[in-house]
C-alpha cells in the first residue's frame, strides 16, 4: 500500500468498513488530536524515564559506560590522613573519655577551579558539641567555619570527617542524613557529558561530597561518597541523593610541608570543642572530679598555649579556695 493511498480519505474509508466495528472505533478515536497528544505525552515520559533511569545508574557507579571516579573515590594527601588521626585521638585525650570530633575536609581554591580535586587539608568545625555518640556543630559555627575556610584560608570544602571515639567505624542512620543534607550546602559539582556527536552535546551537573569517618584507636578508615543527581519531572529538575558505601580512599604522597603544628590544632581543639557544656580547655585544665590532685599532679601533655591561657597555679588555687571549692590546709598538724 502506498503513502498516498492512506491519505486519500476514500481509500481510508473503504478499508476501515471492512475491518471490525472495535477496530474501527480505535482508528477513528486515535485520528482525533486528543489521541495524538496523548501519545506525545507517552513518548515524552517514556524517555523522561529512561534518560532517570541512566542519571540513577550513573550516581550508583552502575552504568556500561559513564562511571566517574568521584563517585566511588577520593583522593587525600597522607599527612592530612595523619593529621585526621592525631585529632581524633586528642579530642579523646582532652576530654578523658572517647568523643568524636566534627572536621571540614578541604583543598585551596586556586586547585580546586583548575579541577584538582584531591584533599589537602582538615579544618576543625568551630563551636561544636561532642558526645561519645554524637557530635554537633551549630548553625553558628558552622557559618564560622566556612567563612574562615573561604575567606581566610582561601580554601573549599571538599567533604566531611568525623571520628567515632573508640568505636566501631561505619555510618550510622544519623550519619548518613547529614552527608545527605552536606552534598545540598557543600557538594562539589560534576558535569557529565552523556552524549556529544560533534554537532550536538547533552550533558548534565552532579554533586557529590565524600564523607570519611576514622577512630581514635586504629589506622583504619571507612569512606562514603554521597552523590546528588538530576531527575527529569513534569514541573522541571529535581534532585534526589544517593549514597555509594565502602568506597576507596586513595592516599598519595605529596611534596608539601608534611608537618602540622601540633599545638596550633591542641589549642584550636580545645577552644572549639564543647563537652558537657564545657570547653575542653576547662576540663583539661581543671578536670570533672579530681581536681586538688589535679592541680597539684597536672596531667602530662598539656600544651603550652593552654597553660598559657590559664592562671597561675597558686592563683587558681585562691580562687578555687575563695569559691569554696578546695579546702584550705592548716599549717599546725598535731599528733593524735
Amino acid at each position: 500500500m502506498q503513502m498516498q493511498d492512506v491519505i486519500n480519505m476514500e481509500n481510508y474509508k473503504q478499508i476501515t468498513n471492512e475491518l471490525p466495528q472495535d477496530v474501527r472505533d480505535y482508528l477513528e478515536w486515535s485520528n482525533k488530536p486528543e489521541f495524538r497528544k496523548k501519545k506525545k505525552e507517552r513518548l515524552e515520559r517514556r524517555v523522561i524515564d529512561d534518560y532517570n533511569h541512566k542519571f540513577e545508574n550513573i550516581a550508583k557507579n552502575m552504568d556500561s559506560e559513564i562511571k566517574p571516579e568521584e563517585f566511588c573515590s577520593t583522593t587525600i594527601i597522607n599527612h592530612v590522613l595523619d593529621k585526621c588521626r592525631y585529632m581524633a585521638k586528642k579530642v579523646c585525650q582532652f576530654g578523658r573519655t572517647p568523643l568524636e570530633l566534627y572536621m571540614f575536609l578541604t583543598t585551596k581554591l586556586e586547585d580546586y577551579r583548575n579541577d584538582d580535586n584531591v584533599i589537602r587539608d582538615v579544618y576543625i568545625a568551630k563551636k561544636q558539641d561532642v558526645t561519645s555518640v554524637t557530635c554537633d556543630v551549630s548553625g553558628i559555627g558552622e557559618y564560622q567555619s566556612e567563612f574562615d575556610i573561604k575567606k581566610n584560608l582561601k580554601s573549599k570544602i571538599m567533604g566531611w570527617v568525623h571520628s567515632h571515639g573508640h568505636n566501631s567505624l561505619f555510618h550510622s542512620s544519623r550519619d548518613n542524613y547529614n552527608i545527605e543534607e552536606f552534598v545540598h550546602s557543600y557538594g562539589i559539582k560534576k558535569n557529565v557529558e552523556l552524549f556529544n556527536d560533534g554537532n550536538r552535546r547533552f550533558d548534565m551537573d552532579f554533586y557529590y561530597s565524600p564523607s570519611l569517618v576514622i577512630n581514635a584507636n586504629s589506622k583504619n578508615h571507612y569512606l562514603e561518597v554521597v552523590v546528588k543527581y538530576p531527575q527529569f519531572t513534569g514541573k522541571g529538575i529535581e534532585y534526589k541523593t544517593y549514597i555509594n558505601q565502602k568506597c576507596k580512599l586513595n592516599i598519595i604522597d605529596s611534596n608539601e610541608k608534611s608537618k602540622f603544628d601540633k599545638e596550633l590544632v591542641d589549642a584550636l581543639i580545645l577552644n572549639n570543642v564543647l563537652y558537657n557544656k564545657k570547653k575542653l580547655v576547662d576540663i583539661h585544665s581543671y578536670g570533672n572530679q579530681k581536681i586538688k590532685q589535679e592541680l597539684l599532679y597536672p596531667i602530662s601533655g598539656i600544651p603550652d598555649i593552654a597553660v598559657k591561657k590559664a592562671s597561675s597555679m597558686k592563683q587558681r588555687i585562691k580562687d578555687l579556695i575563695k569559691n569554696g571549692r578546695l579546702k584550705k590546709r592548716s599549717k599546725d598538724r598535731t599528733n593524735t
